[in-house]
């Protein structure tokens, strides 16, 4: 339940909803990210994939050359992922990963 505890610390905090978006590859993520990104009353991230849900699976799963410098530039915690969207009165923040 951290997950949880967490989007309820962003609502509080910023006073808007998440809503975060799975998908798969060539399922049209990047389009739908670069769609929202254009509603004024969402705020989406800097950087698409930002794979913070995700980071604890792939800290057990890295192993080739270059995992451990893709691991670096996932947030560490939840301070850091809120920290990549500049919240100015949206009312909805969008995260998308695959």
């Amino acid at each position: 339940m951290p997950g949880v505890q967490m989007i309820s610390k962003a609502i509080e905090s910023n006073n808007c909803r998440p809503i975060i978006v799975g998908g798969a590859s060539k399922s049209g993520t990047t389009a739908l990210f670069y769609y929202l990104m254009q509603h004024p009353e969402i705020c989406m991230s800097k950087k698409k994939e930002l794979h913070f849900f995700a980071r604890e699976y792939l800290a057990k799963e890295v192993g080739g050359p270059g995992d451990k410098f893709i691991l670096a530039e996932i947030p560490r915690d939840f301070d850091e992922y809120l920290s990549h969207y500049d919240f100015n009165g949206e009312n909805v923040f969008f995260d998308i990963f695959p």
